[in-house]
């Protein structure tokens, strides 16, 4: 699976899914020093007084892995998958609530609406990171 911000294509990298299905950094150096861009991108995101979140459609966040890159898990909420709110319509009223600093989402969403979403993440002061999940590996 792979991690990209939506806004820079050098923050991709690879992570995995463990049998708990969390989000998780795999082993490659190029991968993890990117992994720890983005989690320090959600650790100065998680000091505003908003929430950080993850959309139900990517894998639940590995709290241990975010906590020990200085995220404030308090902040994190994993939003449960809903088969009437699509994807989209949840990143937007993340966006738009200003309740959120940074929102993770799949990358399952067309590149036309990524950036348009990016652009109103961007207007709206919220970061917003997209996960590929399509070549997830679940481990054994």
């Amino acid at each position: 699976m792979n991690y990209t911000q939506s806004s820079a294509a050098e923050n991709s990298f690879s992570v995995s899914v463990n049998p708990r299905n969390s989000f998780i950094a795999s082993s490659p150096a190029k991968s993890q020093r990117s992994a720890d861009h983005i989690a320090s991108q959600l650790a100065l995101a998680s000091r505003q007084s908003k929430w950080i979140l993850f959309t139900g459609q990517c894998p639940k966040p590995d709290f241990k892995w975010l906590s020990q890159r200085n995220v404030d898990c308090s902040k994190v909420v994993y939003l449960k998958n809903s088969d009437h709110n699509e994807q989209i319509k949840v990143i937007m009223d993340g966006i738009l609530s200003g309740n959120a600093s940074a929102i993770v989402a799949t990358s399952a969403i067309d590149s036309i609406s990524q950036q348009q979403l990016t652009q109103l993440a961007k207007d709206n002061h919220c970061a917003l990171h997209f996960v590929d999940v399509s070549s997830a590996q679940q481990l054994h």
